[in-house]
């Protein structure tokens, strides 16, 4: 049995409790259906993709948007005059006192948000104009609820043929129009890009009791296992979000060799507390594991073990489509 209880419920809340978010634009919107709240912390030359994304929505639900700026600096006016020149009714502003870190942001968009949904839009992302009235047609629920998104690399990188196969894999999903995620899709990899495209239940999220930033460089990967492995989870099988990759954390090859040790730890989680046919997950979990990670998407110096268990990777494409 693992020492780490990952699923441990904890309020990750009442950490910045102390320290508020003060609303300088407010909106017009009352009892909205859904929020869309944009994170942000220094990133004034990237927020506006994700912010008409967000103005732009083909839809007559009652929404909102809340951004909530992470940059505690009291002088720093710039991102407040972008948001005031758009003079829209449905946009919040709000500057943290102190900045919170990074998931005390996201928890704080989701205390902030007055919508029964919420989804989480960083501010280097953006939507396509049909979110929400794609996303909307599996409400209510108590679900998760994922897209599919396109990922759109910034850095100068040639199409490679393995694009190409993405692309086919891509069209292949579409066989079917959502699939029902279990904790089994989640052990063989995050099903997401951070929190891009999933629409939250706010109450059930709160319930679980948000992002544990002591998880850091998994937070959102285990919190989102947690939340399917409680509510369920399901995906729409339709790219609804646009994954912009240019400046980013994970780059940093000390992050990707701790993503290495702590999931496998929580592999082993999974297999030890939640996972049945625990002989077959250990085997597959020493399969797909390799002495260094596969780094060559981020541009990173690690070399890394080829996959040894290629079929379980045709297995779970085979599971994407058909099952």
């Amino acid at each position: 049995m693992n020492k780490m209880n990952f699923f441990e419920k904890k309020n990750n809340f009442v950490k910045y409790e102390e320290y508020k978010s003060r609303e300088i634009i407010k909106n017009k919107i009352e009892n909205p259906l859904i929020t869309i709240a944009i994170p942000t912390y220094k990133r004034n030359h990237l927020i506006e993709k994700a912010l008409l994304s967000a103005i732009n929505q083909k839809t007559s639900l009652n929404y909102e948007i809340i951004i909530v700026d992470n940059n505690s600096d009291g002088k720093e006016k710039k991102l407040e005059t972008i948001v005031d020149n758009y003079k829209n009714s449905k946009i919040s502003y709000y500057k943290n006192t102190k900045n919170i870190g990074m998931y005390g942001n996201w928890n704080r968009c989701i205390e902030l948000a007055k919508g029964e949904y919420v989804t989480i839009l960083n501010d280097d992302d953006w939507l396509e104009e049909n979110y929400i009235e794609e996303i909307s047609k599996y409400l209510p629920t108590k679900h998760v609820i994922y897209t599919l998104y396109n990922t759109v690399d910034l850095r100068n990188k040639k199409k490679r043929f393995k694009d190409s196969l993405k692309q086919i894999y891509g069209g292949l999903l579409k066989i079917r129009r959502i699939k029902k995620l279990t904790v089994e899709d989640f052990f063989y990899r995050n099903m997401s890009a951070g929190s891009l495209g999933i629409l939250f239940n706010k109450n059930k999220f709160i319930e679980l009791g948000g992002y544990n930033d002591e998880l850091f460089p998994s937070t959102d990967y285990i919190f989102h296992t947690y939340f399917c492995y409680k509510y369920g989870a399901i995906k729409i099988l339709k790219k609804l979000a646009n994954y912009r990759i240019l400046e980013n954390e994970s780059m940093k090859e000390e992050v990707l060799l701790k993503w290495i040790t702590q999931g496998k730890e929580f592999k082993n989680y999974l297999i030890d507390n939640i996972l049945k046919e625990k002989k077959y997950y250990k085997e597959v979990e020493g399969l797909i594991e390799t002495e260094k990670m596969n780094t060559s998407f981020w541009g990173t110096k690690i070399v890394y073990n080829k996959f040894k268990a290629q079929k379980y990777k045709l297995k779970i494409i085979l599971k994407d489509i058909f099952f």
